[in-house]
């Protein structure tokens, strides 16, 4: 009922689309975490880095939705995300359940990471009292610390 009321509502456009191959998943991310836009696609965390912009990219989903796969996640899975000018591949390193109050793995990471969040259990009736969050990292860059080493030796 939620989705079939989103379709009728304007959304901003996307800022990118994220890919999992191995679920056949390509869904579109929006700008906004609100309802609505959680309602059509999976959306951008706010106050995280934006697609190209390195740093961690914090994507939301629904559990009953876009993001039910994420439960059989595995370490090495490979993630894509694509922006209008861009696009970068990245590495499951982990999932984790946590507290909906834990919000550590939105904060900034020394490495490029894309982070998904979704509620837990996955197939829980009602507000799901905890969250799935997959970790992955960027494929071929280097963590903040060899950036700079690297830069360092350049002068």
């Amino acid at each position: 009922m939620a989705y079939q009321r989103s379709l009728r509502a304007r959304l901003d456009a996307p800022i990118a689309v994220l890919e999992v191959p191995r679920f056949g998943l390509e869904v579109p991310v929006l700008p906004k975490d609100d309802d609505l836009s959680l309602d059509r696609a999976v959306s951008h965390v706010r106050g995280t880095a934006l697609p190209g912009h390195g740093g961690n990219v914090a994507i939301a989903g629904h559990r009953d939705g876009h993001f039910r796969p994420l439960g059989r996640a595995r370490k090495g899975d490979l993630l894509r995300l694509v922006w209008p000018d861009g696009a970068r591949t990245y590495r499951v390193a982990e999932t984790m359940v946590l507290d909906p109050s834990d919000v550590r793995v939105l904060a900034p990471t020394d490495r490029d990471a894309l982070t998904l969040v979704t509620c837990f259990p996955f197939h829980y009736v009602g507000n799901a009292p905890k969250r799935f969050v997959v970790r992955a990292y960027a494929e071929g860059t280097p963590g903040r610390a060899a950036r700079q080493q690297a830069s360092a030796a350049r002068r």
